[in-house]
């Protein structure tokens, strides 16, 4: 058997490397467009209002899913935005286009009524809708863990600390006994109230999670079984409790 040295195309070999230069560029841009677009879907939905329905959904991008509502009427008007039934923001007309910004979208249904106050002190219904929002990324990432992957026997462990210390010690030295860390969550009034229990629960290596500043009841669960939010509750009222 003879064997002899393969000797490589001279000539073609400038025209591969530019083919293969020319596929991964089209392969870029191909891909480049196809994240960069979003998906926003529209169908109709039955209501009692008119309704959109949209789907964001990005790799690339942070979306911040905020709707912003711009409006034109004639001056001398009250502009009500109400968002499922409680007041979420007003203006008054100067001529100029009234825009209501930073409504975010939550998953599910988004009811919005706009109603115009007129300076004899009339109220119109302007107009009610809702806007149907969800997103696969969020509907995933909003999923409470309860179980991971691993390949050891583990089992997490959670406190709640609400408003009394009955039990704390004595909890912490059974975990400090067998050498086990766990998460206790924490409401800012009892942070207050036992600032030693707090202090120990560091040194020993647990984790404190937020479990707001004084427990309130923030939807209708304990009326009628739902997870409505109470009518006073507001976005600014949650930042103060976290």
């Amino acid at each position: 058997m003879i064997l002899q040295k393969v000797r490589p195309f001279k000539k073609w070999t400038p025209l591969f490397i530019s083919l293969i230069i020319i596929a991964n560029i089209l392969q870029y841009f191909y891909f480049e467009n196809k994240i960069a677009k979003l998906t926003v879907q529209t169908r109709p939905v039955k209501s009692k209002y008119d309704s959109l329905y949209f789907r964001l959904d990005s790799v690339r991008y942070p979306l911040k899913h905020i709707l912003q509502i711009k409006l034109q009427f004639p001056q001398g008007r009250l502009i009500s935005l109400w968002r499922d039934s409680i007041l979420a923001a007003s203006a008054s007309t100067k001529g100029k286009a009234v825009t209501f910004d930073g409504q975010v979208l939550h998953s599910g249904q988004n009811r919005f009524t706009l109603y115009a106050l007129n300076y004899k002190g009339r109220n119109t219904l302007i107009d009610s809708f809702s806007v149907f929002f969800d997103s696969k990324r969020i509907d995933y990432l909003k999923q409470p863990v309860n179980r991971v992957k691993t390949l050891q026997k583990s089992l997490a462990v959670t406190f709640d600390a609400g408003w009394v210390k009955a039990g704390a010690r004595e909890i912490l030295d059974i975990l400090r006994k067998n050498h086990i860390q766990s998460t206790f969550f924490l409401t800012g009034e009892f942070m207050r109230r036992y600032p030693d229990i707090v202090l120990q629960l560091t040194r020993d290596g647990h984790e404190i999670g937020n479990h707001s500043l004084n427990h309130p009841h923030l939807t209708l669960l304990e009326v009628d079984g739902s997870s409505v939010s109470r009518p006073n509750i507001t976005r600014a009222y949650l930042y103060h409790q976290l």
